[in-house]
């Protein structure tokens, strides 16, 4: 099965959960995943554009390297 378990998702963050008139754990509060899920996926594209931009840094470094020592090899 797929999801989240509210007991897990409590232990979190407890404002994502509900509870019931005795402050039991009845479930999730779904709606206010989409905040967390949508600053989250910022997040990470912020860390991907950084990764492929030192990715691009260190293809640079590497081919001047290779043209000092003249030799050749594959990106």
């Amino acid at each position: 099965s797929y999801g989240f378990i509210a007991d897990d998702v409590e232990l979190i963050n407890n404002n994502l959960t509900s509870y019931d008139k005795n402050g039991d754990l009845m479930g999730l509060r779904d709606l206010q995943f989409y905040p967390c899920i949508i600053k989250a996926l910022q997040l990470q594209n912020l860390e991907n554009l950084k990764l492929k931009k030192d990715n691009i840094s260190l293809k640079t470094k590497l081919n001047e390297i290779c043209n000092i020592l003249n030799i050749s090899i594959l990106l």
